[in-house]
């Protein structure tokens, strides 16, 4: 796709004769150029001129990893704020950002490229630039103009902003540094007899490899592949005359200088949701698009922790698991999953599950929260426990009565399937009063939970295969000496 504008050469090349021939150049990675094509320093002149490498090898950044988004609108002026986002490759090279402008005119397509730039092609630091390509295709004109009068400072906001006037002949470049009140704003190149407005596409790019739209471009030493810091292109409107776009394409690619490594793209639509997020993602990298906004380089995905969990239920229980989710681009769609599988209808922050029989044993809950970039953050496993409850009562209390399940105190317990139990209350008889007259409470059954009788012995052994209520039964009578 788009091999990039690398029209920025070494600083020592600053002062060099108005024209560099690029009969022997083999250009990098950008639009194409014919191998007699010439780069003509126009007026204005304004700070230093850019060219690129004689061949390659005499500056090695030889690698570009683009991310773009082409309009399908045309418009007469594109506008668009982010942040003066500094970040640099391992070799200490960093991107530019930029907005790009295509025209037509009975010369041909016009293309204009003007944004900033951090480390950008051996240019240390912030600088701005602006470039311009004509003439059927041809690379000429603007040969990369860093331009002077404004200073960028990182994590600044700044507003970037290419505009039509004089009945579309001359396009102007414009900066806006909105955290340090700095300006920038030129005339940067004049069609004589007119051009275009800013052409949309209905492909990502024209024969020429042109397009209107936004582009992340970042030069490398050796092949990159992503972990680029999200940097996060807003539309301005106005002045865009676009308040917002209906379609585009989202594309990434990656090129040692001429030869792609990959290149991909999709074209999305806003329409019907023009604040959901689309995403594009391809070897590491990710491009996200709405209406209004353009994101490149990979945001985080969504953090997300369930509770409780290692809960243990029977069969009928109710529990309520809650969620947290940090992180990602809010709000968040909710998907619960048992045991791998989607649950119908859990697609809230919380969900109550009450097990059935069918989930006897273990089982895995988890979610997955996706947030407006398309981004799913899964969370780690509660690992659940279903099994029968035996519970065991008495229909009299006395005095240092107890019951035991498999020889542990308790009066219930959650046990697995067909669990054989065995049970015991104690003690079997009570007695209270003087000599003469008092009470006898003495054990007589258990009974299940509709009143069955089940043993008339104090300790009995069951296989557990339902939800199991007993009650132990005590018959008191009074008694006394003659």
């Amino acid at each position: 796709m788009k091999k990039t504008l690398v029209l920025i050469l070494l600083l020592f090349f600053a002062f060099a004769s108005p024209s560099f021939s690029l009969a022997r150049a083999k250009t990098n990675v950008g639009l194409k150029h014919p191998p007699s094509d010439t780069l003509l320093q126009v007026s204005p002149q304004t700070g230093a001129n850019v060219y690129p490498p004689a061949y390659p090898g005499s500056f090695i950044l030889q690698y570009d990893e683009q991310i773009g988004l082409t309009f399908t609108q045309d418009s007469t002026t594109i506008s668009y704020g982010l942040t003066a986002v500094p970040q640099v490759d391992q070799d200490g090279y960093g991107p530019g950002y930029f907005v790009n402008g295509l025209t037509y005119s009975n010369f041909g397509p016009y293309y204009y490229r003007f944004g900033l730039f951090y480390n950008w092609y051996g240019l240390p630091g912030w600088n701005v630039a602006y470039f311009v390509w004509g003439e059927n295709g041809g690379s000429e004109l603007e040969a990369g103009r860093v331009v002077s009068g404004i200073t960028v400072s990182s994590y600044d906001q700044v507003k970037l902003t290419l505009y039509d006037t004089n009945y579309y002949s001359t396009v102007w470049a414009e900066i806006d540094d909105l955290t340090n009140s700095g300006y920038w704003s030129e005339p940067i190149f004049t069609v004589f007899g007119g051009q275009s407005a800013f052409k949309g596409l209905s492909s990502p790019y024209d024969s020429d490899q042109f397009f209107t739209g936004v582009l992340t471009d970042w030069m490398h030493l050796s092949p990159y592949y992503g972990n680029e810091t999200a940097v996060t292109y807003q539309l301005v409107s106005p002045p865009s005359t676009l308040s917002a776009l209906s379609s585009a394409y989202m594309w990434i690619d990656e090129y040692n200088w001429q030869t792609p490594m990959f290149s991909g793209y999709t074209q999305v639509q806003y329409g019907s949701d023009p604040t959901k997020f689309q995403k594009y993602a391809l070897e590491g990298t990710a491009e996200y698009s709405d209406a209004t906004q353009v994101i490149t380089g990979n945001l985080p995905s969504p953090s997300v922790s369930i509770s409780p969990s290692y809960p243990e239920l029977y069969v009928g229980q109710p529990q309520v698991f809650s969620s947290s989710v940090t992180e990602g681009t809010p709000p968040y769609t909710y998907q619960w999953y048992l045991n791998g599988a989607p649950v119908s209808g859990a697609t809230s922050s919380s969900w109550t599950f009450t097990p059935s029989d069918q989930q006897i044993g273990y089982n895995d809950v988890y979610l997955n929260a996706t947030d407006n970039a398309c981004n799913v953050g899964i969370s780690s496993t509660s690992q659940v426990f279903v099994g029968y409850l035996l519970q065991l009562s008495a229909n009299v209390t006395i005095p240092r009565q107890t019951f035991t399940i498999n020889g542990t105190n308790c009066t219930s317990a959650v046990l697995p399937a067909n669990s054989l139990c065995t049970i015991k209350v104690s003690p079997a008889i009570y007695r209270t009063g003087n000599r003469y007259i008092g009470t006898c409470t003495q054990f007589v059954k258990w009974v299940d939970g509709s009143g069955e009788l089940i043993s008339t012995n104090p300790t009995i052994s069951i296989t557990l295969d339902q939800n199991t209520n007993l009650t132990a039964i005590y018959h008191t009578t009074f008694w006394g000496y003659q």
